[in-house]
């Protein structure tokens, strides 16, 4: 990690895949105080109505709900809720499906930290600025 982030905003990571969550959630403590976890759309749903989100990153693929759907929710709601997907699905209609919802961001499995870092770094830009 390049920078550590030490700010108030709070950020939803949605993630399936247990070792995955595991890992990425101990990333994003590095840049954020408050990381609320879900592991899948419908609870990260509740979770996102229940707390005041700042940022959300979401695999695509996951039961009950999928990333997508849970983006599309999120836009409804909230078009200025920054999301990123994060996600090992490199087939163009996800990437074609994100770009239509507006996702903020579409990083690749396995994660890369410089890109990662930098796409968390010019979200929390972004939110500063609103």
């Amino acid at each position: 990690m390049k920078l550590k982030y030490n700010n108030n905003y709070t950020v939803l990571y949605v993630e399936d895949e247990q070792d995955i969550r595991e890992e990425l959630s101990e990333i994003l403590e590095y840049y954020f105080k408050n990381v609320i976890v879900a592991e899948d759309g419908v609870e990260a749903i509740e979770l996102y109505k229940k707390n005041n989100i700042d940022l959300v990153l979401t695999d695509i693929c996951m039961p009950k709900m999928d990333g997508l759907e849970l983006t599309k929710q999120i836009k409804i709601d909230n078009p200025h809720t920054p999301v990123l997907v994060v996600t090992s699905h490199t087939e163009h209609h996800f990437l074609i499906d994100c770009i239509k919802l507006r996702v903020d961001g579409y990083i690749l499995k396995p994660l890369d930290l410089d890109t990662l870092d930098a796409e968390l770094k010019l979200r929390i830009e972004d939110i500063e600025l609103k």
